[in-house]
């Protein structure tokens, strides 16, 4: 007011954030028009974690400015514009920030990313609850049964988010150990801790109670022990057996053999073997045979007599058949020739009415025949104190386990039986033994399953032969 004509208004007549489009100026005592216009944002605006804002610097009022964060940060905060044409179906939505009537820029800011998806650790349980943690923070881990969480030097036993990614920090499931006793705990000695903390896909070989050695060493597999259930302690002889003089070769090939066992020898030409070198099943120790001459005279003798019940022998050459087979099958058993080996069979006791029992078989001959109680005598050839002593004791051990010899001599006889020529099993290539009495079965050429169906009809089949008792073997002289 009162401003001489030509002259402008020396105020600002704009609130702040405005500013004067054309001054006032007074014109013949008129003002001439003015306009008051947004200030611009004269400066680019600041975020931290964005790309570079410098091309927004002086937009006008209103005017957006797209914000676009670094990797691994994304718009956090209000939006100051949303474009509802970047919402549609493989779009994104629009975060930019917006010139205000500050003339300074508004809106979001770059905040480091949370992390959207699970971390990836193999070997591990179920981590979806991990999606969605906030940038430094951390996610403990869980392993899937049979791994545990191990933590290399210096590292962190859980997973941390940084900036929308995951850092495992030296985590990792790895196999688990074995941290429990080995199973079967009983067979070994107190010292089973030697197994303990066991890795994973390692074995481990418990010392056995009472000096024997593991079958087969077990297995620790994700934390458990494979193998322990199968895995015995048995005894062997561990050291060499003595030179044999006349050997065709060394004996190196017997060890280890377990105890109870045998270990074949050869001889060499115009020689025969008296055994198998023997693991003694109670001393652990060898047990000696010899290579004597063929055409070598024994002079001594051991002799042992036991009880039979339920030999049949329906004639007089089928109990010599008989009697050979049982000498066959005793010197099986005890490892010892065959040849050096003889039985003889004399009924102890009269043989009940067959009617009593149902024994009639009529698949093996035609006389009606009862189980009998029959002593046998069994007599074997030794060249000396020594060598009958060797006898005297393969036959003690074998006397405390009758029912494993009685297996043995009834297996034997029935193996003669059903090969005899003529008989139900015979096929070719028969033993050429006396008959048994067997009823043929027809034919030149028998099934297999022929010949099992003979040795189970057998008489002496199926637990029917038992060994009553056993004498002491005892020694003859020259």
């Amino acid at each position: 007011q009162g401003t001489p004509s030509g002259s402008g208004c020396a105020g600002d007549p704009c609130i702040p954030g405005y500013r004067i489009h054309c001054y006032l100026h007074c014109i013949a005592g008129m003002w001439t028009k003015a306009v008051c216009e947004p200030e611009p944002c004269r400066e680019a605006p600041r975020v931290a974690n964005s790309s570079s804002l410098a091309a927004c610097r002086g937009l006008p009022r209103a005017a957006t400015c797209p914000l676009q964060c670094l990797a691994g940060h994304s718009p956090s905060g209000s939006a100051a514009v949303v474009r509802d044409d970047l919402l549609k179906p493989g779009t994104f939505q629009d975060f930019s920030l917006l010139c205000a009537e500050s003339s300074n820029f508004t809106g979001p800011h770059c905040e480091p990313m949370p992390c959207e998806s699970y971390p990836v650790l193999p070997r591990s349980a179920d981590l979806s609850n991990c999606i969605g943690t906030r940038h430094g923070k951390g996610c403990a881990a869980q392993c899937e049964v049979g791994f545990t969480r191990v933590v290399f030097p210096s590292g962190s036993d859980s997973m941390v988010c940084l900036q929308g990614a995951w850092r495992l920090g030296g985590l990792q499931c790895a196999p688990s150990a074995c941290d429990d006793a080995p199973p079967a705990a009983a067979q070994w000695k107190d010292n089973t801790n030697t197994c303990l903390g066991t890795a994973s896909r390692e074995f481990c070989s418990p010392d056995c109670t009472w000096g024997g050695l593991v079958t087969s060493p077990i297995l620790c597999l994700h934390g458990k022990w494979l193998g322990g259930d199968i895995a015995q302690c048995k005894r062997y002889c561990l050291e060499a057996p003595p030179e044999v003089s006349g050997a065709s070769e060394g004996l190196a090939h017997c060890v280890p053999t377990e105890a109870g066992g045998f270990c074949r020898i050869d001889c060499q030409a115009g020689y025969l073997e008296s055994g198998d070198l023997m693991c003694d099943i109670e001393q652990q120790k060898w047990s000696p045979v010899a290579c004597e001459p063929a055409d070598y005279n024994h002079a001594f003798k051991v002799t042992q007599s036991f009880d039979v019940k339920g030999l049949h022998c329906s004639s007089s050459s089928a109990a010599q058949t008989v009697a050979e087979a049982l000498a066959s099958a005793v010197a099986r058993y005890v490892g010892l020739a065959q040849h050096l080996f003889r039985a003889e069979i004399q009924a102890a006791a009269e043989p009940p009415q067959a009617e009593a029992e149902g024994t009639r078989i009529s698949d093996f001959g035609n006389a009606v025949v009862a189980p009998i109680i029959s002593s046998v005598i069994l007599s074997v050839r030794c060249a000396s104190e020594e060598s009958c002593a060797v006898v005297r004791r393969r036959l003690g051990i074998a006397s405390r386990g009758l029912l494993g010899l009685a297996a043995a001599i009834a297996r034997r006889i029935c193996e003669v039986r059903c090969l005899a020529p003529g008989s139900a099993g015979a096929g070719a290539g028969a033993s050429g033994e006396a008959s048994l009495g067997v009823a043929s079965g027809g034919g030149d050429s028998v099934a297999i399953a022929s010949l099992a169906a003979c040795m189970a009809r057998c008489p002496e089949a199926g637990g029917r032969l038992q060994l009553l008792y056993a004498d002491e073997a005892k020694q003859d002289g020259p």
